[in-house]
């Protein structure tokens, strides 16, 4: 046959029919469209965050080449503008602000220097915006700030008016006096930039003489990596010289694993709009066996109706996926909120809009849906392919042209989840981190494969359900049907049971974390109040206390004692970053030391014997205890014993403990970013409060303090750790809806399936209630099977995602707790789902006349 006769008939008994019917097929292209969607939804949302902080930092940074970072005195911008191979140089103070009349938002503020930042910068304040501003006015002690179109814009303000900034002391308010000029941002950043003169920056902020940032231009980019040799020996230990893209670079690192963590579980929904595809396949091959029986008879090949219904399914996929991309900005928008939060709440304070997807997105989408559907398309494809033409038109013989392998599927599950087990260990012990992933899909895929066998026995005639359940005649009919059409129901519970699966293991390991995540608490946060900058809450521990604030505690009549700590940027002579915690006192908590003898430890730790270290950071580093960590410091290389590792739930980077006394020998007096305030005992709470009202009251006037108390620290702890697991929630909840709406599709293809059977039924007697209960009995075993596979497979799963996932990618200890009235409701709502989306199905069989349904006969 002539290809392009091979191409019509593919058309003509494939494709034309789907396109007649599209019904038959809608939930397949649904499911793959919101598998598609969710994907690519939280794709864009995963970069638009990155995208808000590089448009930031691009607005800032300009035509660049090199840029010098930390603690830096101005007298040194003359020297660097001196050396050779540097065209122009500026300098620059950064800063961020909340924005208390914007409830939640931050602005990066950059303090310019408008003389030299002209052959650098893009951005510059516009002076002739609409008379409100001069160079005298930029200049003045007051300060004019400079704001994006896009800041005025979302704002409803404009140039001329006035806005509070809340820094370091007490909210400052400030007079819009220019428009930035120069290249716009590409939307992620949305106007979070403003500049001020750098003089005023200085002099809000507290350090004169002081700026953070040095931007250079070379006069030939070639000469690079020589014009860095000449500026090192010029730049302070602790200051860092490097292109102003290793700055984003190092925010995607530190974002990778929180982005590869939620791309992956967006997946879910396209694994389990697999389910449906293959169903729906499986369906077609069913309901055109016929058709393909005549082709098979009249000499079609084998290979050409694998083609015709893996282009089918293709062609769902296409059509499914075309409709996730156009539905994608939309999903975005709804699940951006939560991103930010999450990303806020973990890392940076990020702004994220939805938005469309990119033409690689788009391209990446495309294709996971449409492989998606073509891999979910092989076994009925396969099955097609091999069907007998003599047996495939008689009718009612699906059951014996499609039999279910049970136990072969059954045992290829079981290596499967041993796949898993192993892949496990090498996630752990060598890498790649990739492997926890593989070991999460083997698990999903080995216990789908273990659910025709699952069904097979719960349907036994007299075993399984009928024997524990004693069911009645109609209800045992109903059961038999079912193990009958195996090669139907197995799929839709395989489905149903991975949504549930992912469910109970994404719940478990949440439950597990939070309980985790308490006990620490519990150990760690002893003091009775605590007292940080407010605007750290948003911005993050930028701003720390104002001098005297630890004295004026410590004199306190009713303190027992005063904790202090603060965090500090330092890096390895390796070049590596690491997060300095700085403590001092016991009212900081006990340190939770992963080998015992905590007492010790933290007496060596505060007499600057060594230092402590994260699991996270530990892993990161590949350290253990007794090993040494050096850092550089303005007073050159410091090798510190590593005395053991902790528990550490604040950031996935790690964190290194450090006693005070030691950093201020190295680095001197940097302040504190947050006190912990510990009274004596029986210290009545109005004394408390009473002594809270006379700090704020000394020092209100010099920052906003947050102030809480042991028990409300706790329940902010929590909160902050719902929003920043709300997410995972929400992909959850779509997985789900999308694997209970494939119940209500897998009946109504069964009900078309035993339209002859039911027919047969009604003319022996069978009365409509009956059917109806047939149908319901039937959708209750679906659920309850799927339930309780689920709630198997999401244990296993769990065990992956908390001990292996977590510990790979975040390297957090997490200790497993099961919430065990949560998993033993879910086989009553999921069986109550089940039920509720068979009643349609039920009613339209019951609907069936006698004389209709035997015509065929």
């Amino acid at each position: 046959m002539t290809s392009p006769g091979k191409w019509i008939i593919c058309w003509r008994a494939g494709i034309r029919p789907l396109l007649r019917r599209p019904r038959n097929a809608l939930l397949s292209l649904l499911s793959i469209a919101l598998g598609v969607a969710v994907f690519l939804s939280i794709t864009i949302a995963n970069r638009r965050a990155t995208e808000s902080f590089q448009d930031a930092f691009a607005q800032i940074t300009g035509h660049a080449d090199l840029e010098v970072r930390g603690d830096i005195p101005e007298t040194l911008f003359p020297q660097v503008q001196r050396v050779v191979g540097v065209a122009s140089a500026t300098p620059m103070i950064e800063a961020l602000m909340t924005l208390p009349d914007f409830p939640g938002e931050s602005i990066h503020l950059v303090g310019i220097d408008t003389f030299t930042a002209a052959d650098v910068l893009t951005i510059q304040p516009t002076m002739e915006s609409g008379g409100q501003g001069d160079l005298a006015d930029w200049l003045g002690p007051q300060g004019l700030l400079a704001v994006t179109p896009e800041f005025l814009q979302r704002h409803q303000i404009k140039a001329g008016d006035h806005i509070r900034l809340q820094g370091p002391g007490p909210p400052r308010i400030v007079k819009i006096g220019y428009n930035m000029s120069g290249e716009p941002a590409s939307g992620g950043s949305q106007g979070r930039v403003a500049a001020m003169d750098i003089a005023a920056v200085q002099e809000w902020l507290g350090r004169p003489g002081k700026i953070t940032t040095i931007l250079i231009r070379l006069s030939n980019s070639a000469e690079k990596e020589d014009v860095i040799a000449r500026l090192q020996p010029l730049l302070p230990k602790t200051a860092t010289l490097s292109p102003p893209g290793q700055r984003t670079q190092q925010v995607e690192v530190m974002l990778s694993a929180f982005r590869m963590n939620l791309s992956a579980l967006s997946l879910v929904s396209l694994l389990v709009g697999m389910f449906f595809v293959g169903n729906s396949s499986s369906a077609a091959v069913i309901r055109n066996r016929v058709s393909l029986g005549i082709l098979r008879a009249v000499g079609t090949g084998r290979k050409m109706v694998l083609v015709m219904v893996l282009g089918e399914a293709g062609f769902c996929g296409l059509i499914g996926s075309f409709l996730g991309v156009l539905a994608a900005p939309l999903l975005a928008n709804f699940l951006s909120a939560p991103v930010a939060r999450t990303v806020s709440t973990l890392y940076l304070p990020v702004e994220v809009r939805g938005g469309w997807p990119t033409w690689s997105e788009v391209i990446v989408g495309l294709v996971a849906g449409v492989g998606a559907s073509i891999v979910a398309a092989l076994i009925p494809a396969r099955q097609a392919s091999l069907v007998d033409p003599v047996q495939v038109l008689h009718p009612g013989t699906a059951p014996e042209i499609f039999p279910v392998p049970v136990l072969r599927l059954a045992f290829a599950g079981s290596v499967f989840v041993g796949g898993a087990w192993l892949c496990s260990i090498a996630a752990i012990i060598t890498g790649p981190p990739l492997l926890g992933f593989a070991a999460a899909f083997l698990v999903l895929a080995g216990f789908s494969l273990i659910v025709p066998w699952a069904v097979h026995i719960a349907s036994a005639p007299r075993g399984g359900l009928n024997k524990i359940l004693r069911l009645g005649m109609i209800s045992r009919l109903a059961m038999a049907q079912s193990r009958r059409s195996l090669y139907r129901t197995a799929p839709t519970v395989a489905a149903l049971a991975a949504a549930v699966s992912m469910m109970v293991g994404i719940t478990v390991m949440i439950h597990s974390f939070r309980c985790s995540v308490t006990d620490w608490v519990e150990k760690t946060l002893t003091a009775d109040l605590f007292i940080a900058p407010a605007a750290n809450e948003l911005l993050g521990l930028v701003h720390t206390l104002p001098s005297g604030a630890i004295e004026w505690w410590e004199a306190r009549a009713s303190v027992q004692a005063v904790g202090t700590f603060r965090e500090f940027e330092a890096r390895t002579t390796q070049d590596q970053s690491v997060t300095l915690g700085v403590i001092s006192g016991p009212a900081r908590g006990a340190i939770d030391f992963l080998h015992g003898d905590a007492k010790r430890k933290s007496r060596e730790l505060f007499s600057a014997q060594g230092i402590a270290l994260s699991e996270s950071l530990a892993r990161r580093l590949h350290l253990g205890p007794d090993e040494i960590l050096i850092l550089r410091t303005p007073r050159g290389p410091l090798s510190l014993r590593v005395l053991d590792l902790y528990r550490d739930y604040t950031r996935d980077r790690g964190m290194a403990l450090i006693g005070a006394e030691e950093f201020q020998r190295y680095w001197g007096d940097q302040g504190v970013h947050s006190l912990a305030i510990l009274f004596e005992p029986g210290t009545p709470m109005h004394l408390m409060e009473e002594e809270q009202k006379n700090f704020i009251r000394e020092f209100g006037g010099k920052e906003a303090f947050a102030c809480y108390d042991n028990r409300t620290l706790r329940a902010r702890i929590v909160e902050i750790f719902n929003q920043a697991v709300a997410i995972t929630a929400v992909l959850r909840t779509i997985s789900i809806a999308v694997a209970v709406g494939g119940v209500m599709l897998t009946l109504g293809v069964l009900v078309l399936e035993r339209t002859r059977d039911f027919g047969v039924l009604r003319s022996m007697g069978a009365s409509s209630r009956q059917i109806i209960q047939m149908m319901l009995t039937e959708a209750a075993m679906i659920g309850l099977i799927a339930s309780v596979m689920g709630l198997l497979s999401g244990s296993a799963l769990a065990l992956v995602l908390t001990w292996v996932i977590n510990k790979v990618f975040f390297g957090w200890s997490i200790d497993l707790s099961y919430p065990w009235w949560d998993l033993v409701a879910v086989p009553f709502w999921m069986t109550a789902a089940a039920l509720a989306s068979g009643v349609v199905p039920a009613w339209h069989a019951s609907q069936i006349t006698p004389a209709a349904a035997l015509r065929m006969e």
